[in-house]
């Protein structure tokens, strides 16, 4: 399992996600919590460790600094578990995971295939903007990630 694998080697696994539904009143405060329960346990019942999961109520109307593509949930995750970001690397299916990566100053963003990184994928090329790989699943970036520490 690509999350075992990186909390093997030592890296601060911190899941930051965008969560519009809950203030839409979409989807209750309660049951995502829950979800984030059961994810890390299922993660930890697997030999990996999620140190943290941070998450943007708002809708994209609200205007708030901590909806990616901002760096402000990333910037928080970061101040509280005393992480500096120009030391992090995002790994993300969208367009607005890699923007705020480049947006908090990560050293590397990665983008995933899976989820939305195919049309993401376009999209970021059309644009210019680079990313420092492009894997076909979780595996490929842990894959990635690992071959690169000495």
């Amino acid at each position: 399992m690509a999350l075992r694998r990186l909390t093997a080697a030592g890296f601060t696994l911190i899941i930051l996600s965008n969560q519009s539904a809950v203030n839409r009143g979409i989807l209750r405060l309660e049951t995502l919590l829950d979800m984030h329960r059961r994810l890390r346990a299922d993660v930890a019942a697997a030999g990996g460790c999620i140190t943290d999961i941070f998450f943007c109520p708002h809708r994209p109307e609200e205007g708030c600094a901590c909806r990616k593509p901002l760096p402000g949930l990333l910037r928080k995750a970061c101040s509280q578990h005393g992480i500096n970001p120009s030391q992090t690397i995002m790994i993300g299916d969208s367009v607005k995971d890699i923007e705020c990566a480049r947006n908090a100053g990560c050293s590397q963003a990665l983008l995933v295939k899976t989820g939305n990184g195919l049309s993401a994928a376009a999209t970021l090329e059309r644009r210019g903007i680079p990313v420092a790989y492009v894997a076909e699943d979780l595996r490929d970036a842990a894959d990635w990630i690992l071959s690169r520490i000495p």
